[in-house]
């Protein structure tokens, strides 16, 4: 059965990321010899990525090597790493305030509340596998601005936004990119900060340049786990 695994975001942060782009699946016959080339493309693309890691101290080695002795065989959850294209990184949103107490209305002894991620959705209505469409609830208020090629993800699928097609109060139909992997219900949430999605590494074995408590820079590159 194929594990999921959760990358340590707090122990291994990228020096620089190649933001995941999406790549069409397409088979062609070759060229005829009056350069005449016939190609078919599927309709549902595929995400690929890569980051580049400088790690330093034996706990960082020790858990990057962890990683990549898995091989391909497990499938890695793996942040996008593009907050700063979120909602919540425009500079027209301003998160909303927060007030949540403890279950018995207490708060922290500093005075303050529990702090809510900075852009709260959840998906409004089920659309089954392969939708190109989906409608997303937002819970802050007001409503963030929502723009194409942002990310987001439901349950830890990584879609982009191809354009909203209408915008209701704190509603809206979002078309996406690609096509949804699996179908979704209403209540699920949709996380655009730090959207994540599933990937396996394209290689089986990495080599790992090692000197002292130091790795050199190492690139990893991701291509989408479509099927678990």
């Amino acid at each position: 059965m194929t594990r999921i695994l959760q990358w340590p975001e707090k122990t291994l942060r990228p020096v620089s990321v190649t933001r995941p782009y999406l790549v069409s699946q397409s088979q062609s016959g070759g060229r005829t010899l009056a350069g005449v080339e016939r190609v078919r493309q599927g309709d549902a693309p595929f995400w690929r990525m890569s980051i580049s890691l400088q790690v330093w101290g034996s706990r960082e080695i020790m858990a990057l090597r962890a990683l990549i002795g898995r091989g391909r065989g497990d499938v890695l959850a793996v942040p996008s790493w593009d907050c700063a294209r979120s909602p919540a990184g425009l500079p027209d949103f301003s998160i909303p305030p927060s007030a949540e107490p403890h279950d018995d209305g207490a708060l922290f002894s500093d005075g303050s509340s529990y702090l809510s991620r900075a852009t709260s959705a959840v998906v409004d209505a089920g659309a089954a596998a392969r939708a190109t469409t989906i409608t997303v609830r937002f819970i802050n208020t007001p409503r963030p601005p929502v723009w194409p090629d942002m990310f987001l993800s439901i349950a830890d699928r990584l879609y982009k936004v191809d354009r909203v097609t209408a915008e209701s109060g704190q509603t809206a139909i979002i078309a996406i990119l690609p096509p949804l992997r699996e179908p979704i219900f209403a209540g699920q949430v949709v996380l655009w900060d730090g959207a994540r999605g599933l990937w396996r590494m394209t290689e089986d074995g990495i080599a790992m340049p090692q000197a002292n408590f130091r790795i050199g820079s190492m690139q990893i590159d991701f291509i989408e786990a479509i099927r678990l």
